[in-house]
């Protein structure tokens, strides 16, 4: 077929921004698995010393958390573009 689209493993990331391909060096990355590995170890060790519901809580406050500063993130690229 002639008009075929790339596979969408090689497309640009279509999200908030459009065309935007998402460049990330390695540090940046092992810093973001670094910090989701310990609220992950947060939200276990708080819910294994509380209940299950302090836990859930927390994960939830995390999760808002990261959404908010994700959302920022997104504006802040879409500015400098």
């Amino acid at each position: 077929m002639g008009g075929a689209s790339p596979p969408l493993l090689h497309r640009p990331f279509p999200g908030l921004l459009g065309r935007f391909e998402m460049k990330l060096s390695e540090q940046a990355v092992f810093r973001w698995v670094v910090i989701i590995g310990v609220a992950a170890a947060s939200v276990i060790v708080l819910t294994l010393l509380t209940s299950s519901l302090v836990g859930a809580l927390w994960g939830l406050v995390l999760v808002c958390a990261a959404a908010w500063h994700g959302y920022r993130w997104l504006v802040r690229q879409r500015r400098e573009s």
